[in-house]
């Protein structure tokens, strides 16, 4: 099953790309889901990678959060960030696909609707919007 929302807690992007493509066997395979860098953009977080990241008070966004909140710090990337950092380490890169949706609804910041069975859409835009 693939995980997405994950490299926005990494600071560091040429690292995990050097793990990456130290642990991927010769002829393998490395693929990636992840949300668009624009449903990012939209919910209110910037585009261009900051160093500092982006600090704010937030509870788990898990079933069992209990109203608790802890400083949280999330870092953007932008696709050329995430693409440059995997061929620095080595990877070749032989496709990039990008949707126009998300598997759920999973943004505090943007009105998302679900148009077909799990393809949620950012709404009230006249395109389509990841």
């Amino acid at each position: 099953m693939a995980r997405m929302g994950a490299i926005c807690w990494l600071p560091r992007l040429d690292k995990w790309a050097s793990t990456i493509s130290n642990n991927l066997k010769t002829g393998g395979i490395f693929y990636m889901v992840e949300f668009h860098p624009v449903h990012i953009l939209l919910s209110g977080y910037p585009y261009f990678h900051n160093v500092e990241g982006c600090v704010e008070e937030d509870g788990t966004y898990t079933e069992n959060w209990d109203g608790t909140t802890e400083k949280e710090i999330t870092w953007s990337h932008s696709l050329g960030d995430v693409i440059n950092a995997l061929v620095a380490a080595g990877i070749r890169i032989d496709h990039v696909q990008e949707y126009p949706f998300n598997p759920y609804d999973c943004s505090s910041g943007v009105v998302q609707e679900e148009r077909e069975p799990g393809r949620f859409y950012v709404a009230d835009f006249n395109h389509p919007a990841p």
